[in-house]
């Protein structure tokens, strides 16, 4: 099990931002179906789950990619 230091909170940013932000991230990258996925009150693992689809492998590979890179 690995050990996070917390996020400062000056750092911190709102996880509905960050799920819209990773959305338009796909978007860019002309992602379909793009899903922003609720999951508040449901798990307590995460507050929301992005998904999309690409029409090929190469673009799905470059959505990720861009969003690795964007939020890194």
């Amino acid at each position: 099990m690995s050990s996070h230091a917390p996020v400062p909170a000056d750092q911190a940013i709102d996880s509905q931002a960050l799920a819209d932000r990773i959305a338009r991230i796909a978007s860019d990258r002309k992602a379909v179906d793009i899903r922003v996925i609720d999951l508040r009150g449901i798990v307590g693992y995460t507050d929301f789950f992005v998904v999309c689809s690409g029409n090929s492998e190469r673009q799905t590979k470059a959505i990720s990619d861009a969003v690795h890179r964007e939020l890194k």
